[in-house]
């Protein structure tokens, strides 16, 4: 068993010769800092340059088999990190300082890490994981469009629980810490947490069928966003219901401009209806209880040499919609003829 610290030690007697005025911080973070570490452990660890020499010190290799990796991050991006603006805030609030350049470039380290515990009031927390949350509605509906095979189920299923549990940790006003093996355990050990949630996470990885995994996906999401709506911190909407009163009944036809533009493989009137769709309902969704993303994209999908997998996707938005509406109990005004039409003026 080698031991991978002397990678750090071999790193820093570097930069102590030929880069002492390049390097604010060499930084040890994961499995090291608490005894967990087995044969094949790497040595996670990150170095913050000054200039764009010590930057080009940052390089991977491997030794032994177990892979390293001289991570070079800015002091920008540490500071971005700090906001909770990435998941891998513990790599400051738990890293340990291996070597630093100066005084001054320690206290600014240590100082971010002290503004990690008061960075953000409980509400902007809040409202970092309802904007999160959006996250999940990309791989979801990747998710959806190939929910036949059981490789891109699962990889999409990874993506999505990775942003659900980092939503439900801002909700909590703290953040993923260890991760993986832990992840389970870390969540579990948090004050706010969905229902149903340690039975999903388990199943998730035991299931073998694309079509299970796709309803335990879909429960996941839907119980975190009802924990966040009955948090205290949750502004109630305007109600979806309300809002959609008499909306189907006119965006129905940038449908029909859609399904006639793939008949006839006309790609600019596909674009152009599938933008104009996206824009009324920006404003229709706005301050609703549900988010636009919960449908499926349509534009991402388009492509003008080939329509096909587009108008795929226009019918999925659409039955889709046809579903929340329905999910709401919004009432769709049909009539069947003009008789029925005239029928119905003639009780005004």
């Amino acid at each position: 068993m080698i031991n991978t610290i002397e990678a750090a030690d071999l790193l820093i007697e570097k930069i102590k010769k030929d880069y002492k005025d390049d390097i604010s911080l060499v930084v040890m973070m994961g499995s090291r800092l608490y005894n967990d570490t087995h044969a094949k452990s790497d040595l996670d660890l990150y170095f913050i340059p000054k200039t764009k020499r010590g930057e080009n010190l940052g390089f991977v290799f491997i030794i032994d088999g177990i892979g390293f990796d001289f991570w070079p991050i800015s002091w920008e991006r540490i500071e971005k990190i700090a906001r909770f603006d990435e998941r891998i805030t513990s790599i400051i609030s738990d890293g340990q300082v291996l070597y630093s350049g100066s005084d001054e470039d320690l206290q600014r380290f240590n100082l971010i890490k002290e503004k990690i515990s008061y960075e953000l009031e409980p509400k902007e927390f809040y409202e970092k994981a309802l904007n999160k949350l959006k996250n999940v509605y990309e791989p979801f509906y990747a998710m959806l469009d190939e929910k036949e095979y059981v490789a891109i189920v699962r990889l999409q299923g990874v993506k999505i629980l990775y942003i659900l549990t980092e939503v439900i940790a801002l909700a909590n006003n703290t953040f993923i810490k260890r991760g993986r093996k832990h992840l389970k355990s870390e969540i579990l050990a948090m004050k706010y947490v969905p229902q149903e949630f340690e039975e999903n996470y388990d199943q998730f990885f035991l299931e073998n069928d694309p079509l299970k995994i796709v309803d335990i996906i879909t429960n996941m999401i839907r119980e975190t966003k009802y924990m966040l709506e009955n948090l205290d911190f949750y502004t109630k909407p305007k109600k979806f219901k309300e809002n959609m009163q008499g909306f189907y009944e006119e965006i129905i036809n940038h449908y029909n401009k859609i399904e006639r533009a793939c008949e006839i493989d006309d790609h600019v009137t596909a674009m152009l209806a599938a933008a104009e769709i996206n824009i009324e309902m920006e404003w229709a969704f706005q301050d609703t209880e549900e988010v636009l993303e919960i449908l499926p994209g349509m534009l991402p999908a388009y492509n003008a040499s080939s329509l096909g997998f587009f108008c795929e996707r226009a019918k999925l938005h659409h039955n889709t919609f046809l579903e929340l509406l329905d999910h709401y109990e919004v009432e769709v005004k049909h009539f069947a003829d003009f008789k029925a039409l005239k029928d119905y003026l003639d009780l005004l």
